[in-house]
């Protein structure tokens, strides 16, 4: 099945390395399947070998698509090495596993620092601080925006809109928007911030775990606590509620 593969000039030949699993090489002749136009258009379940580079590899000239790992399995290897198998296996488990990122752990966290854009440091925070707290920054953020001494940068249309002027630095760096609601200035602070990390960990910022087995310098808490951050992309959610009005 390799040398097959590797000889067709329109196939991906980078998609099956030397150790793969089942649903890497399905999907691979899924694809070049719908490439040569062999999947019925009528039924998108079978497969037609029969006048296709498919013929001399599967017995049936129609194949039934998810049975296609009972076609395969004569035409591959399986791994039976114990040391190499459980090196693929804790490979396999570290590319795919998907861990949401605990946000709000995260804003609690008392040693989390954040950074802000040059332009809100000096505005809003008056500098006080190259990094801050989130908890610091939720603070300065609902006095900037609910102080009545600050109107040269918004106008509060009433006790929950407020207007960006056209005259603020504000307008013109990250908001691309004109007005937003006071319920919003969470979701606004998050859109500007970075996260920059923590000196916690997974078993200091969450106590009530307990992992006897483990101290904090364990590389699996390491591991662990990289997993919980990996995702962690705030900016998202604020272009789900502002759309297009991000650059």
């Amino acid at each position: 099945m390799r040398p097959y593969i590797s000889s067709l000039s329109s196939f991906d030949k980078n998609c099956i390395n030397e150790y793969f699993t089942p649903g890497v090489l399905i999907d691979c002749i899924k694809e070049q399947a719908n490439r040569l136009h062999l999947i019925d258009p009528r039924n998108s379940a079978l497969l037609f070998t029969d006048n296709s580079p498919f013929e001399t590899c599967f017995k049936n000239s129609i194949l039934y698509i998810p049975e296609l790992y009972n076609h395969l399995l004569p035409h591959v290897n399986v791994v039976c090495h114990a040391e190499t198998l459980l090196k693929l296996k804790h490979q396999a488990i570290n590319d795919d596993i998907y861990v949401d990122t605990p946000t709000a752990i995260i804003l609690q966290d008392p040693q989390a620092q954040f950074w802000l854009p040059p332009i809100f440091n000096q505005i809003v925070c008056k500098n006080k601080k190259i990094t801050y707290s989130w908890a610091e920054l939720h603070d300065i953020f609902q006095e900037f925006f609910m102080s009545n001494s600050n109107f040269n940068h918004f106008v509060r249309l009433d006790d929950s809109v407020f207007q960006i002027k056209s005259s603020s630095p504000l307008a013109t760096n990250l908001f691309n928007f004109t007005y937003f609601h006071k319920n919003q200035l969470t979701t606004l602070l998050h859109c500007i911030t970075k996260y920059l990390g923590t000196t916690s960990n997974v078993l200091t910022f969450c106590p009530k775990l307990q992992f006897s087995q483990w101290n904090s310098s364990d590389p699996f808490i390491m591991w662990l606590g990289n997993m919980m951050y990996r995702h962690y992309n705030p900016r998202s959610l604020c272009e789900e509620i502002f759309q297009n009005s991000w650059n």
